[in-house]
């Protein structure tokens, strides 16, 4: 046996020694020896996939030689989205999954791990298929039919793409011809098993495992007086538990079947407003806090940037301009009513409310149907009268235009009153009972010009 034969093969005892400790298998670690995992990896390798994506889990009855399953060893193989998914992983957590007959899941698994392991830069896997004499000799493979069985350990099982008609499938039209089923293609979700197992791994260590989160909940619970540091913990509320294989979690995988077919399900649900509007009492206006709700400010930037590139009036401008100016147009829409669901009818009522009448009105309408208020009579009728006689909608608008040329003049662009009356025509107030949504005009006094360009 060569020096670096004996080197590899004292790492690959390394190797499983650890293992042994993370299964704590004490009264059956005879199970987790070198030579048993091999023979016994060899034996079911072509049988079991390997995959990161697993078809099983959605549903227990497909085959894994008739059904495509992933498998994704790079997180940079993943495009990026903004959204959470298996590309948000790292390297270390893209955990590979085993998935098949479940009797045999865990010897595939176990000797997957095994060559996964690296030595001089390179997984003992790569190394076999590279014929590395020392590696195979350190394995004690003396046998090339074992070699070649434990080669077929990460090949796809299915020769082709291919879904199962017990599967969840979406026919995607991607031609002009709905009739015609070569104009489709078919999507298929697959289970991702590595983003699973690292969400239950988080969500378990905050709830059971992880010795300062428990102790900073028991400190919360104790419900001490005085706070004390590092008692800040992480909760997840609202979970629910989905079981993945009933009685045998095995039969799905075999990463399913260590958490016990656990698979946390986070709390799909709307927010829980609160009902007191803090951030719209002593404030003149609400636009500085509709600067702030969700792409606007991007948008505004976005406008300021155009037309202070000052580009050649084509097409093209014209139609870049107008769709930042709708989307904004949209938003201020989306505000108003998003304002009016977040808070109770008669918000504005409030002593502490600054703002403006007609953003009053817009902002909490139901206010115009509750009960007049005896000592304050006059107010309330005289709002209700306001709101039937629907002025507030334009001058809503010519606020937001006035609002908009502000920053844009800030930003050293020439603005005036021809561009609040434009701001104001995209600007959309939704009005309660009225059959339509209609585009605004704006209503700009001489005072109010001079004050603009001063």
């Amino acid at each position: 046996m060569s020096a670096r034969t004996q080197a590899i093969r004292e790492f690959l005892d390394e190797c499983v020694q650890k293992r042994r400790a993370v299964q704590k298998r004490r009264a059956i670690n005879e199970e987790i020896r070198l030579s048993v995992i091999l023979s016994e990896g060899a034996q079911v390798a072509s049988q079991i996939q390997i995959a990161t994506h697993v078809a099983k889990a959605t549903h227990p009855d497909v085959k894994v030689k008739h059904t495509t399953n992933l498998l994704c060893a790079n997180p940079d193989d993943f495009t990026q989205h903004k959204e959470i998914g298996t590309h948000s992983l790292s390297a270390s957590q893209l955990l590979a999954d085993a998935t098949g007959d479940a009797a045999k899941n865990k010897k595939a698994y176990e000797v997957y791990l095994l060559l996964q392991n690296k030595f001089e830069g390179k997984t003992i896997l790569q190394m076999l298929k590279e014929e590395d004499r020392d590696a195979i000799d350190a394995l004690g493979l003396d046998e090339r039919n074992l070699v070649n069985k434990l080669l077929e350990i990460d090949k796809p099982k299915s020769k082709n793409l291919a879904s199962h008609s017990l599967m969840k499938q979406v026919y995607w039209l991607v031609g002009t011809d709905a009739a015609r089923d070569e104009e489709y293609h078919l999507l298929s979700p697959l289970f991702s098993t590595p983003l699973v197992h690292a969400v239950h791994a988080e969500i378990s260590d905050a709830r059971f495992f992880g010795e300062a989160n428990v102790a900073a909940r028991r400190s919360r619970w104790d419900k001490e007086k005085k706070p004390q540091e590092g008692t800040s913990y992480y909760d997840y509320p609202d979970l629910v538990t989905r079981k993945l294989g009933g009685t045998k979690p095995q039969n799905i995988s075999q990463l399913n079947s260590e958490r016990g077919g656990v698979n946390y399900l986070l709390a799909s649900l709307p927010p829980h407003w609160k009902n007191q509007p803090q951030h719209f009492l002593n404030i003149r206006s609400s636009l500085d806090n509709f600067r702030r709700y969700e792409d606007v400010d991007r948008l505004v930037k976005k406008l300021c940037k155009l037309l202070l590139a000052n580009p050649r009036p084509t097409m093209e401008t014209r139609c870049r301009r107008e769709w930042i100016e709708q989307a904004l147009g949209r938003s201020l829409a989306n505000f108003g009513l998003k304002i009016q669901a977040r808070h109770p009818p008669g918000w504005t009522r409030d002593p502490d409310c600054r703002l403006s009448r007609c953003e009053q009105l817009w902002l909490d309408p139901e206010r115009a149907r509750l009960p007049v208020r005896p000592d304050h009579e006059e107010d309330d009728l005289a709002f209700a009268h306001e709101f039937e006689w629907k002025d507030w909608p334009d001058e809503v608008a010519t606020l937001f235009a006035q609002w908009l040329n502000s920053i844009l003049k800030k930003a050293g662009l020439p603005v005036g009153d021809t561009e609040i009356r434009h701001w104001a025509s995209q600007a959309i107030v939704e009005v309660t009972d009225w059959p339509a949504t209609v585009k605004r005009r704006a209503r700009v006094p001489n005072d109010v010009s001079k004050e603009i360009r001063s």
